[in-house]
């Protein structure tokens, strides 16, 4: 990831990734700096909204995180079925769960297209 950047610094959602993998290995200070990267060089652009989303959900930040999804949903309407089963997962595990049953009848719409 850290080449393609390298190739192309400007690129959004390549630095919304490079923010997940750092968190997935517990880096979340350079994960999260990476989202907000991301988001700054691209903010009309849903993926790194939702790769932001991702971020904060792993670094503990759920509702946070849930914003960041809900926006990404918001700037691409035709989200894939995978915005909205991030989405489902963040809110059950805030306990909100009617909005939560919502969420994955839209992935399983989502999924069906």
């Amino acid at each position: 990831m850290r080449k393609a950047i390298a190739l192309d610094d400007q690129h959004g959602p390549l630095h919304g990734f490079l923010g997940l993998l750092y968190a997935d290995k517990g880096e979340y200070g350079k994960a999260l700096a990476e989202g907000e990267r991301g988001i700054a060089l691209n903010p009309g652009e849903a993926l790194v909204y939702y790769y932001y989303g991702s971020i904060l959900a792993r670094a503990g930040r759920l509702q946070e995180g849930i914003e960041m999804y809900e926006k990404a949903i918001r700037l691409n309407p035709f989200a894939p079925a995978w915005y909205y089963t991030s989405l489902a997962r963040a809110l059950q595990w805030t306990g909100r769960y009617e909005e939560a049953g919502s969420a994955w009848e839209k992935a399983k719409k989502a999924s069906r297209k």
